[in-house]
């Protein structure tokens, strides 16, 4: 498998390296990203070394929104596009 993280990639927290980290998220729902939650990486800041990924909940609701170093994440499910 293609270890190198990209858009639309399933990636999982495995290190929170900031403790202080800037998130959004849906009012009402939104809390700081945990180590062991799933999201999806909405954009490449810098290929192979920091990202924005989103955790949504069973509803949809964004958890969070945040930016992520490549050492704190795991990729889970790598994105391929149905061609």
């Amino acid at each position: 498998m293609d270890t190198l993280i990209d858009e639309l990639d399933v990636v999982e927290v495995a290190a929170l390296l900031q403790a202080d980290r800037h998130f959004d998220g849906t009012e009402g729902v939104s809390r700081a990203p945990r180590i062991g939650d799933l999201a999806t990486v909405v954009h490449v800041l810098e290929p192979g070394r920091a990202f924005i990924a989103e955790a949504v909940d069973s509803e949809g609701y964004t958890l969070w929104v945040a930016d992520f170093h490549v050492e704190e994440l795991r990729l889970k499910v790598k994105y391929r596009a149905n061609t």
